[in-house]
């Protein structure tokens, strides 16, 4: 794999959104406008309720952004589930696959940037389900030391307490 090169501004803050689309294929053209609308850097989205068969350029426009997708296995509307990233093409990312938790519907990528490497994440936990969070907990448990100082995740139900490395 090629080594990916910082090729963003210096000084930009990063804008992050996140939705409950609950089920991208019917609102397909909601999304992308809202996308587009926020000016986001990043997207995370959850429940996007997608599977084999929903291309990639449903969920965005392809040629300005990245798409990371996790589908869960035979989805259906009324089962929700499915988490998804899509990513402004100038800003660097690698999937970090070795973070994700069977059974966890957890998707995650290090940004790549001059200064510093951000690990960014979304969760689909839906309500206080223990073994969700337990899965969570071991995923967060994988992240490598240098990486725990600059995380993001988003989902629902997540509580960050202000130490690092702690959460709720």
């Amino acid at each position: 794999m090629p080594m990916p090169q910082y090729k963003g501004e210096v000084g930009r803050k990063l804008i992050v959104r996140y939705a409950n689309v609950n089920g991208i294929r019917c609102k397909s053209e909601e999304v992308k406008k809202w996308m587009e609308e926020g000016q986001a850097d990043v997207m995370a989205l959850v429940e996007t309720m997608a599977d084999e068969t929903t291309v990639d350029c449903t969920f965005c426009d392809l040629g300005q952004l990245k798409l990371e997708r996790l589908d869960r296995l035979n989805c259906k509307k009324n089962s929700g589930g499915g988490v998804a990233l899509a990513v402004k093409k100038d800003i660097q990312i690698i999937r970090m696959k070795e973070l994700e938790v069977a059974g966890l519907e957890v998707l995650w990528v290090k940004l790549i940037a001059l200064r510093i490497n951000l690990l960014l994440g979304v969760v689909y936990a839906p309500g206080y389900d223990v073994e969700v969070f337990s899965k969570l907990r071991l995923s967060m448990e994988r992240i490598p030391p240098y990486l725990r100082q600059q995380q993001f995740i988003a989902g629902p139900h997540l509580c960050f307490s202000d130490r690092p490395g702690s959460w709720s």
